[in-house]
């Protein structure tokens, strides 16, 4: 068995990534100071507009108010406990964020959804790897 290291593992993962359709980022340049930050401190692991933007997007019925609701709920943690704050999380996955939002003067209860399972190129998919990979071009 051949040895690998982890520069050939972040580099073979990200490849695999690319080949799914995902976008890759180097992590220092989404970090805070870097060249494209999307987030304000290194704890971040959510990033808050990118997460935004792909609700918005997904759920385009769902008015503002009801997607800022869904992004709190999203980074808010309800209990000390990883294994039950993962399995709050799974369940928004896939089975939603409730949300609730005034229309015409009456209480709209709706779900904001995190992934587009029917059209899957609405997704917004990011892997950041700690090195910089090289520039592949299409000709």
């Amino acid at each position: 068995m051949a040895n690998i290291t982890e520069i050939q593992l972040e580099k073979t993962t990200l490849g695999w990534f690319e080949s799914l359709g995902w976008q890759t980022a180097f992590g220092p340049d989404i970090s805070p100071g870097g060249s494209t930050c999307e987030r304000q401190e290194y704890g971040q692991v959510i990033l808050i507009e990118r997460l935004q933007a792909a609700l918005e997007n997904i759920n385009p019925n769902i008015p503002s108010e009801a997607i800022d609701e869904a992004v709190q709920k999203l980074t808010r943690t309800e209990s000390p406990s990883l294994v039950e704050n993962n399995r709050r999380f799974h369940r928004m996955l896939t089975d939603s964020v409730n949300v609730s939002y005034r229309d015409n003067g009456r209480v709209v209860h709706d779900k904001a959804w995190l992934l587009d399972l029917n059209d899957t190129e609405n997704n917004n998919w990011l892997a950041a790897g700690a090195r910089r990979r090289s520039i592949k071009m299409k000709l």
